[in-house]
């Protein structure tokens, strides 16, 4: 009889503290066995040492679960222990990897190697259209990033989408081709090169006379993906370069204008032009 009537009892706080102190204690366990690696991991300073790579194991073989551990508290490891932590991403094609990859990538307080590297492992997702999505959306916002290297991710990882003739990527690579970065320059004008769009080959063809050399270089390369006769004579004259990369992509970019095989020979190149 005293069962029923205890019931009636209201809780005092001492059992609701004891009740929840038994909740903490039973999800423990379960919150344990992600945070023992990630510590392990956290502070890992070589990155073949085998404490380390056993914590990337057990990591992996937990999916989601750790990574909806590590991604709000991946700042606080070490380099290479951040480093470590994105193959567990890596590894794990599902959505869960995709969202946190994306976030990895725009969060501004991580060093920009590591942001680059989630920017790459998020360019090898294609599959299904909400995963697209938020990876194009992602790359596009990197690509306006202050850091000249996480712009040269971006515009690379979606260089390499352009392929699919999706005109907004396209207008982020033909802006990005004006970027005051060179690094940034000659990934937007290879991309837009193997994007093969015509309308492209008079960018790439102007880009002749950057500068730089590499972004000379990334544009003659550009233009082994787009024919354009405006092309030609600008392509011949990089072959009177010392630089020897740019007179061999300009000679490839030639044959593949022309369908002749000149090599860099100037002079044979210059007597064709005035000949033809």
């Amino acid at each position: 009889m005293l069962a029923p009537c205890l019931a009636y009892y209201p809780p005092t706080m001492h059992s609701v503290l004891l009740i929840a102190t038994a909740t903490l204690i039973s999800a423990s366990p379960s919150s344990r066995v992600v945070s023992a690696p990630f510590e392990v991991l956290s502070h890992c300073d070589d990155l073949k040492a085998a404490r380390c790579l056993s914590a990337v194991a057990q990591l992996e073989a937990m999916g989601p679960k750790a990574i909806h551990y590590i991604t709000p508290r991946i700042g606080t490891m070490a380099p290479l222990g951040q480093m470590l932590a994105l193959s567990v991403y890596g590894t794990h094609p599902s959505f869960d990897a995709t969202q946190g990859l994306a976030t990895l990538a725009l969060k501004p307080k991580l060093a920009p190697s590591i942001r680059s590297v989630a920017i790459q492992l998020l360019a090898d997702r294609f599959k299904g259209k909400r995963t697209k999505r938020l990876v194009s959306a992602t790359l596009i916002k990197a690509s306006k990033d202050k850091q000249d290297t996480i712009r040269s991710a971006a515009i690379r990882a979606l260089g390499n989408r352009a392929k699919s003739g999706d005109r907004h990527i396209i207008q982020v690579l033909r802006r990005a081709a004006n970027d005051p970065a060179p690094v940034v320059r000659a990934e937007a004008l290879l991309g837009l090169g193997m994007s093969a769009q015509a309308d492209a080959a008079s960018l790439l063809t102007a880009a002749l006379k950057d500068a730089v050399l590499r972004v000379r270089i990334a544009a003659a390369g550009g233009l082994s993906f787009i024919k354009s006769d405006d092309a030609i004579e600008p392509l011949i004259h990089c072959l009177r370069s010392d630089e020897g990369q740019l007179r061999r992509v300009a000679s490839e970019a030639l044959a593949f204008q022309t369908g002749l095989q000149f090599g860099d020979d100037y002079l044979l190149w210059r007597e064709w032009l005035l000949n033809r």
